[in-house]
């Protein structure tokens, strides 16, 4: 075997051995979102997005908000068209993963305007949410519209373009523990972190204050009456 067959040899070791090159944020370049790169799948929500402005109408992007169980007589036209564009691209948004209300789209995240308790409206923030693995209900003026074969491509949940990894349900959010839980405030810590929340000693600044029924009707504590 000559030198030069050596080395291509050598050469070829190493590649087999070498792992796949990262980008420099630490990713694999080849990262994907359900078998597309975020970058593809930005484009192609920018491509759909012009074709449902172009094919339908605001009182068809009404209809269709109403029949999924999104409210659309509020906001403008722009913010329905947002609004709908989001749900016939990525799917119907599932319930707040914190209190069960309804999240809506602001054109660049979903929100929650429900409640945690009497005391704490929910703050829960997210450019991930939770959506419904089901198909979209849609009105005869769509399915009979020229965009209606775009449309049902987008129909098979298992087809919808991704988001990216959920943000966890507690995060942003401080909690503070007060009275006998039912179970140890060191047990609801671990799990309020794991969720991705924190606790804090004192009510200062917290976002949300969690009270032992037997604490509430005996008046409270110093933590309950600083909270009010």
């Amino acid at each position: 075997m000559t030198r030069k067959q050596k080395v291509g040899q050598s050469q070829a070791h190493e590649g087999e051995q070498s792992p796949k090159k990262k980008a420099k944020n630490g990713k694999d370049q080849n990262d994907s979102t359900n078998g597309k790169s975020e970058d593809n799948i930005a484009k192609e929500y920018e491509e759909f997005c012009k074709a449902i402005e172009e094919h339908l109408s605001v009182e068809q992007m009404r209809e269709i908000l109403d029949m999924n169980d999104k409210d659309s007589s509020s906001g403008f036209d722009g913010v329905v068209t947002s609004k709908c564009q989001d749900v016939l691209f990525f799917g119907p948004l599932d319930k707040c993963p914190l209190c069960g209300s309804n999240l809506e789209f602001d054109g660049k995240r979903c929100s929650c305007k429900g409640l945690y308790s009497e005391w704490s409206s929910c703050t829960f923030k997210t450019r991930t949410p939770p959506r419904k693995e089901e198909p979209l209900k849609l009105p005869d003026s769509v399915l009979n519209s020229s965009v209606a074969e775009l449309l049902k491509k987008y129909q098979d949940p298992s087809r919808r373009p991704r988001q990216g990894a959920p943000i966890k349900p507690l995060a942003g959010i401080v909690v503070s523990l007060s009275g006998r839980l039912s179970r140890t405030h060191q047990y609801w810590k671990r799990e309020i972190e794991k969720h991705g929340g924190k606790v804090s000693s004192s009510v200062k600044g917290i976002t949300c204050l969690v009270v032992s029924p037997v604490e509430r009707e005996r008046g409270g504590s110093t933590k309950l009456a600083d909270a009010l």
